[in-house]
């Protein structure tokens, strides 16, 4: 029989929280000055998402049908916190000038300017609730438990910064459009990377 105070026990104990995660960028080899950066931008990601996917389908037939066509992987939106220097903006901004170089307008290889990132979901504990549910681990608190690979990622867009005298005191940020080839989720296995 379900009533109000064992969903709440339960449900205590298994929600996912959207705050508790990180992003991690990871560098293709032989990269140049801006490697330093990549655990600085890691940190002032404040807002993620975990990637969506779409599947294309076709015009319906004859017989009222659509049929599905093909995997479509929606792009990926990160936001971050700007330092006093904006070298998370120049960052992104270099990155961008390594796919299509500024002076010839041409693009470079994919292989060249591609990185991968792990968006990490974080889990959390709570004593309180591990007690009142023997079989939860109270040590997942900042463990990784479920991960999302995005794999061939590259900044698409990087959205201006809008600047006001009517916003003394927030903290600025910009937000960076991101295409990718794929990405897939792991949930075994996590912390032993």
């Amino acid at each position: 029989m379900s009533n109000i105070s064992n969903f709440k026990t339960i449900g205590q104990a298994n929600f996912a929280f959207s705050n508790l995660y990180q992003v991690v960028f990871f560098s293709p080899p032989n990269r140049g000055p801006n490697v330093g950066l990549l655990s600085k931008i890691s940190l002032y990601c404040n807002a993620a998402q975990i990637p969506g996917v779409t599947i294309a389908t076709t015009e319906k037939a004859l017989d009222f049908r659509s049929r599905a066509k093909q995997k479509v992987f929606d792009d990926l939106t990160l936001n971050f916190y700007c330092s006093e220097n904006m070298s998370e903006y120049v960052f992104f901004n270099d990155w961008i000038n390594e796919i299509v170089n500024p002076n010839t307008n041409r693009v470079g290889f994919h292989r060249f300017y591609n990185r991968t990132i792990h968006i990490n979901k974080l889990g959390r504990s709570d004593d309180n609730i591990s007690r009142r549910l023997p079989n939860q681990s109270s040590n997942r608190k900042n463990e990784i438990v479920f991960q999302t690979i995005v794999e061939e990622v590259y900044p698409k867009r990087v959205d201006p910064i809008a600047l006001s005298y009517g916003t003394s005191g927030n903290i600025t940020t910009f937000s960076v459009n991101f295409a990718y080839t794929r990405h897939y989720h792991k949930t075994e296995n996590l912390n032993e990377q």
